[in-house]
């Protein structure tokens, strides 16, 4: 392209990238190929954090999978594994037919025993730890361990509510000192009781309370929740999707043929004691 002054001056054709279509299924082939010529059995390939996933990213989610089926899936040698809650993986793998046969009986992990999560949280702090400084945990060893249960092992959600307890708390309790269970539990109330009002309709936050007064620790079925709230079973489906979407309810693993367990979320038994 000349550019004035006579003086010209050469360009480089680029392709734009949403020009650049790449071959995933032929790309796996010969990966597959590679790595069987270099002896090894197959590839594992690792779909991780599902849980993050919008209810409409799933949905997309569980397209691209059937869309995957049989170019990809089903290639001898390549092992897939989709990482994430009950619900999610589920959600992703049971929405179509092709694909539910495809995935085995999802695996339910047991939660980290508390010496790892206290553990973890130890070397976490040691490595924050400014040079020749002996580390203070900033929640006490002795709340993480109160507070872990809660949670059902979702220890994403109890990493959340240590990192809120101590925003809301350091330079407000005694210094040099790491921050309590009697001093976390208000300040999570008060936190949490206000983010409760903004994110919910007063209809759902009614539904909530309810379910709160009947125990903190109450676990319940669809059936016996349509009871509590004077409601048909598709209306109290369509509640504890809500309220599992916000993050108020937690569901069960299922047993058997036994119905659905629904029990409260850690934070909302923060709310609710």
């Amino acid at each position: 392209m000349g550019i004035g002054g006579g003086i010209s001056k050469g360009t480089t054709p680029v392709t734009p990238t949403d020009a650049m279509l790449f071959d995933g299924p032929r790309i796996i082939r010969d990966l597959l190929a590679l790595v069987r010529e270099a002896g090894s059995p197959g590839i594992v390939l690792h779909l991780n954090n599902m849980e993050n996933l919008t209810e409409r990213a799933i949905d997309r989610a569980a397209d691209i999978l059937r869309s995957l089926r049989d170019p990809v899936l089903l290639l001898d040698g390549l092992h897939v594994i989709l990482v994430g809650t009950a619900t999610a993986v589920l959600a992703a793998t049971g929405a179509h037919p092709q694909v539910r046969s495809v995935f085995t009986t999802p695996l339910t992990l047991q939660p980290l025993p508390i010496r790892d999560v206290q553990a973890m949280l130890e070397a976490r702090y040691r490595h924050l730890a400014l040079a020749g400084r002996e580390p203070l945990a900033p929640i006490a060893p002795a709340a993480v361990a109160a507070l872990y249960p809660l949670f059902h092992g979702d220890l994403r959600s109890l990493l959340a509510c240590l990192e809120e307890g101590a925003r809301l708390l350091i330079g407000v309790t005694t210094p040099g000192l790491s921050i309590s269970l009697e001093d976390l539990r208000p300040a999570h109330r008060q936190r949490y009781e206000a983010l409760l009002r903004d994110r919910l309709d007063e209809r759902r936050h009614t539904q909530l309370e309810k379910w709160g007064r009947t125990g903190a620790a109450s676990e319940h079925t669809q059936k016996s929740l349509s009871s509590l709230w004077k409601l048909s079973q598709p209306a109290v489906s369509n509640a504890l999707v809500d309220l599992e979407a916000e993050g108020y309810v937690f569901a069960l693993p299922r047993q058997g043929r036994a119905p659905v367990g629904y029990v409260l979320s850690g934070v909302s038994r923060l709310i609710f004691g």
